[in-house]
């Protein structure tokens, strides 16, 4: 079963001032600013003659591939819930992020929050590396800036992919 829905987003300006571009993923990122970001394919094209033919030739490369990522992704995502996490645990996690920079206090503590009372019923109960991940990345989309985010993001899930492989230290 698939717990994740796959989500293409896609932006453009009627006065081409900003590129064609698409993102595909879990939830690919659309800002009101315009700043566009995927999980699994990022493409933008400039607005010169051959933009439609072009952008949608990679649009097409682009679902032949999504398939193969999203279905790995679900193995990740698999993969993290299959390590459980104690409190203690979680918070240690909760505090290397924030001593690498990957969380501010704010984060910190929204995270800290999430993790001991999920505001979605579906992270109810994920006391696992899934449950952290989700946590540490609400607490950084929840209070860091666009600049940021992507970075900060990609960090968390690192320390997760790492913990992963290397098991999560008891206390």
């Amino acid at each position: 079963q698939r717990s994740k829905p796959f989500s293409v987003g896609f932006r453009s300006s009627y006065d081409k001032s900003v590129s064609l571009a698409y993102a595909s993923g879990f939830s690919p990122m659309v800002c009101s600013n315009l700043c566009i970001a995927g999980d699994d394919v990022t493409y933008t094209r400039k607005h010169t003659p051959n933009v439609l033919q072009d952008f949608t030739n990679k649009l097409m490369e682009g679902a032949a591939q999504a398939a193969a990522k999203y279905t790995d992704r679900i193995g990740s995502v698999e993969g993290l819930k299959g390590f459980q996490m104690n409190d203690e645990q979680a918070h240690a996690l909760f505090g290397i992020a924030f001593g690498k920079g990957l969380l501010n206090t704010t984060m910190f503590n929204t995270a800290m929050k999430h993790w001991k009372s999920p505001e979605f019923s579906e992270f109810v109960g994920e006391k696992n590396l899934y449950g952290w991940l989700m946590a540490a990345t609400w607490g950084i989309g929840r209070k860091s800036t666009a600049s940021n985010m992507l970075n900060q993001s990609s960090g968390v899930m690192d320390m997760a992919n790492i913990f992963a492989l290397k098991g999560v230290p008891s206390w």
